[in-house]
């Protein structure tokens, strides 16, 4: 072998050159030392760092996406929320509306003369005439309830009007905003005071003095005298214009309603 070498020392040289020449190169690849090495580095880290922002770029896609999705459930469960709020407040105001009708209900007890004598029934406004005015409306109980034709009714302010229909589970009321509604009245002030007034088919009602030389003013209320179907002592409303009729020789009055026929949703029957 020894001699094979020293016949063959070209070869040999190079041999181990190229040998020795791997190793180095092995060694600084591995190692990522040397001038090899760090150049196989450089070429790694050239490819890794754009397939690496790739990579990144999708994560982030992916989280993205996922956290639009919970912003959109978030988004569904905070607007569920305030329609359920929506909701409440509605029921709220409604429930204060009732109790607030249910008060002025309650108002009507003052009339005391007339409460000791009826028993009063409350119904709610379900249907109305095709009027801007509740001149006649349909309230959502009747004769189940005792009311008959021509009971009295009444809201918390004073008198309504009187029932003109009953049945089973409804009755039709008619007003005195109807201009086919006498009613008789006093005025509280000078109770000597009498006269008549009636619906003029546009929410007010007119009248007159049964004697042409009293004393009414603008501003007196009038009360229900107990003459006829109505009850005494039941406001009617308060006059608003007192003019003398020199035809007539009376004192015409018009009159503002005691009740807001506009807004009226409940109303009490006497029997």
């Amino acid at each position: 072998m020894i001699k094979w070498i020293k016949t063959h020392k070209v070869f040999t040289a190079v041999f181990s050159a190229i040998i020795l020449l791997v190793i180095i190169i092995s060694v600084s690849y591995f190692s990522g030392t040397g001038f090899v090495g760090r150049g196989v580095n450089s070429a790694n880290a050239a490819v890794a760092g754009p397939v690496s922002s790739v990579g990144d770029g999708i994560k982030s896609g992916i989280k993205g996406i996922f956290g639009f999705r919970g912003l959109m459930k978030e988004n569904e469960e905070l607007q569920e929320e305030v329609d359920a709020l929506k909701r409440e407040i509605t029921r709220i105001q409604l429930e204060e509306k009732e109790l607030e009708e249910l008060r002025q209900l309650a108002n009507a007890l003052n009339y005391e003369s007339v409460m000791a004598e009826y028993k009063p029934v409350t119904g709610k406004i379900i249907a109305m005439d095709q009027s801007n005015y509740f001149s006649s409306f349909t309230i959502d109980v009747g004769t189940e309830s005792g009311i008959i034709e021509n009971a009295v009714v009444v809201s918390g302010n004073g008198l309504v009007g009187r029932v003109s229909e009953t049945g089973t589970g409804y009755s039709k009321v008619i007003s005195v905003i109807d201009d086919t509604v006498n009613v008789s009245f006093q005025v509280s002030r000078d109770m000597n005071i009498l006269g008549v007034v009636t619906g003029d088919g546009a929410g007010k009602i007119a009248g007159y003095t049964l004697d042409g030389s009293a004393g009414i003013v603008e501003g007196d209320v009038l009360l229900t005298t107990g003459i006829g179907m109505y009850p005494e002592g039941i406001e009617i409303g308060r006059t608003t214009g007192v003019n003398y009729n020199s035809d007539t020789q009376l004192m015409t009055v018009t009159v503002e309603p005691a009740v807001n026929f506009k807004n009226l949703r409940k109303v009490m029957v006497l029997l």
